[in-house]
């Protein structure tokens, strides 16, 4: 062949690497399995291994160099490091075509291109069609007339061409995973543990102004044929993915979704694959999203189901165009989810436009009432350049400040990059309905609120004083938060590490802590609030000022129940029921009321009464961890409960 008709084709997805598991580069395979069915000479393109993970940027280059088009699909994990990658490129062979596509290429990307000159064309939107055009195309680089793309002419001359129409016929899409795509990549890499990405359906009908799903918000459904997905789950287990990320931005909205739940827990019956699946379910939570959640947490595949809020503040859902499940919605889910063994967790946001201080307290203390006990995923509001939140108008509008914080993940090791490359993220640190205080306020109110209450260091009496106090949930927290230090030192030290490193990240630093004592690794800070005051034997301090805290918070007593003896009782059994290394066999705990009964009926959502009665509770620990286990076990990975379980009651004190 000649050099005009054989055209060699890298396709780079980098992903980070999870220990020895790794996603599929499913975007890109989209784009070669789309040219492979759709090209007019199919055979004229010879596509590489996609590269998928690389640690050093120069031998990335190297490994590019030799191709006459290389094609990177980026996003907000690997898109400077995909610039790198591109500029060392372009410096090793300057006739390398360089296209760049993927939700991190801006919409109004003459900046973009023009601060990149080494990238030679990007993409828009739905990129197969796209793609395939500028590969026709070559080597001649007149892209005037293929939709969806933006360069700079010879003359420096900015030009964009406008999108092509969304797909509607999604058949027209062929399958990488039944087209056999994946198969070189897998067979040259056996020691990969895969993950996958996978899509069901494209588009997604809200509006929500900090995502950029595929930029195709406010976008109807678009849907693979049933049986494509059918095969696709088949073939997911058969190929012993350990992991599949439902990628549809609304997974229960559609009736169909049922039955492919029903395919996905058939398969991983049939071929012990998938492990685990998570699914981003469907904002308006309804009986659909509840059975195809259950099917996925009944067959095991998931140890813990997400119902997504991110606020409940009325005038916050409005600036961010969010529409909510209702809250008395919320609360049946969560009470159903309880009632079926299957915890569930809340992803909340921190720093929306409209927020305030108080009014986030109120958003927590809304999520706990309605049954939310076991985690609150905060995520820090970050701007994405595609979103409606990444206009400059709407940041003006909204007063929003945004600080560039380089991007690391929680759990990984702390080593740096090999060649300093890290990601970075805009940070949204304060807007005209918070300062910058009140922003270190509500992160570290969400920071404690996960330490004293969901991580179980003193769930027993935050619930107790908040049942018996009548107040809002956030008021039990905020007492321990706002003690007075000098008095209080160990809450004390610990809002103070809060307030510290919250401003640490207003002026760029990371999200996570490095304890290289503890794994040496990253971990988020109500983690390492949990680990430093159970493991520097710190604990029974933090219980003796809780009850000085909290006990103002209570009731008077009465003829049925002491309010302050009962306080007293939650500490002793929180404290018995906490598991830590070296505690092992059985530990009695006298109270002289019934607050394991209490405790447990506020988790199950059932109103609790309180009585006065002299027990003996027996707790058994079993086996106790050591250090690295239950960092690892415990507070890490969350594959087991950080509370014994009370296995006996006895009248009296034993």
């Amino acid at each position: 062949m000649t050099h005009e008709s054989s055209v060699t084709v890298s396709l780079v997805q980098l992903n980070t690497a999870l220990g020895e598991s790794m996603y599929l580069p499913y975007s890109v395979a989209l784009l070669q399995a789309y040219t492979e069915r759709h090209a007019s000479r199919p055979e004229r393109y010879a596509f590489g291994l996609p590269m998928v993970h690389c640690p050093d940027v120069r031998r990335g280059a190297d490994a590019l160099s030799g191709a006459d088009i290389a094609a990177f699909s980026t996003y907000v994990w690997n898109a400077n490091r995909h610039r790198a990658i591109a500029r060392e490129l372009r410096a090793r062979n300057e006739h390398t075509l360089i296209v760049f596509g993927g939700p991190h290429v801006p919409d109004h990307p003459e900046q973009f291109l023009r601060e990149n000159p080494f990238i030679d064309v990007v993409c828009h939107g739905e990129g197969e069609q796209t793609f395939m055009d500028i590969l026709e195309r070559y080597p001649q680089r007149d892209w005037g007339d293929v939709p969806g793309v933006s360069f700079l002419d010879a003359a420096g001359r900015f030009v964009t061409v406008a999108r092509r129409p969304r797909i509607q016929d999604l058949s027209t899409v062929p399958s990488p995973f039944l087209e056999g795509v994946f198969v070189p990549l897998m067979t040259a890499h056996p020691q990969i543990t895969w993950r996958t990405v996978w899509e069901t359906n494209r588009g997604c009908p809200f509006q929500c102004t900090f995502c950029d799903w595929g930029s195709a918000t406010a976008a109807r459904l678009n849907q693979f044929d049933l049986g494509r997905i059918f095969d696709e789950a088949e073939w997911i287990a058969a190929n012993g993915i350990d992991y599949l990320f439902i990628a549809d931005a609304n997974f229960g909205i559609l009736q169909r979704d049922i039955e492919i739940a029903d395919a996905i827990v058939a398969a991983a019956g049939r071929h012990g694959a998938p492990r685990q699946v998570l699914v981003q379910q469907t904002k308006n939570a309804t009986e659909r999203a509840y059975l195809t959640m259950k099917k996925i947490a009944d067959a095991g595949l998931a140890t813990e189901l997400n119902i997504s809020i991110q606020t409940t503040t009325p005038e916050v859902l409005t600036a961010i165009k969010r529409q909510n499940i209702s809250l008395q919605t919320y609360g049946e889910l969560q009470r159903r989810f309880v009632r079926d063994g299957i915890p569930t967790f809340v992803d909340f946001i921190v720093g929306l436009p409209a927020e305030t201080p108080a009014s986030f307290r109120d958003s927590v203390s809304n999520i706990v009432a309605g049954g939310q006990h076991h985690r609150v995923q905060f995520h820090n509001l970050s701007v994405l350049p595609n979103a409606e939140m990444g206009d400059p108008a709407y940041q003006r509008r909204y007063g929003m400040k945004m600080v560039t914080t380089r991007i690391v993940n929680n759990h990984a090791p702390a080593e740096p990059p090999a060649d300093g490359i890290y990601e970075t993220q805009e940070l949204v640190v304060a807007a005209a309905s918070f300062s910058e205080a009140d922003w270190r306020d509500m992160r570290t109110f969400a920071w404690l609120t996960l330490t004293y209450h969901m991580h179980r260091l003193l769930t027993v009496a935050t619930t107790l004083t908040w049942k018996l106090s009548g107040l809002p949930f956030s008021r039990v927290i905020d007492a321990l938060m706002l003690a007075d230090p000098q008095r209080y030192r160990t809450l004390g030290e610990m809002r103070g590490f809060c307030e510290d490193f919250s401003l640490r990240m207003q002026q760029g630093g990371d999200e996570y802590v490095h304890a290289r004592q503890w794994l040496d690794q990253y971990w988020t800070v109500d983690e390492y609030l949990l680990i430093k005051v159970c493991l520097e034997g710190r604990l029974d301090d933090l219980y003796a000022e809780a009850f000085e805290v909290l006990a103002p918070l209570l009731p008077a007593g009465t003829d049925a129940i002491a309010p302050r003896l009962a306080l007293a009782d939650a500490l002793r059994l929180n404290r018995a029921r906490l598991r830590l290394p070296g505690v092992d066999g059985s530990i009695l705990v006298r109270c002289d009321h019934d607050v394991d009964a209490f405790y447990e009926d506020v988790l199950a959502g059932r109103d609790p009464e309180l009585h006065r009665r002299k027990l003996t509770y027996e707790v058994q620990h079993g086996r106790s961890a050591d250090v690295d286990g239950w960092l690892r076990d415990l507070v890490r990975d969350r594959a087991e409960s950080k509370f014994a379980a009370v296995t006996s009651t006895q009248e009296g004190w034993a």
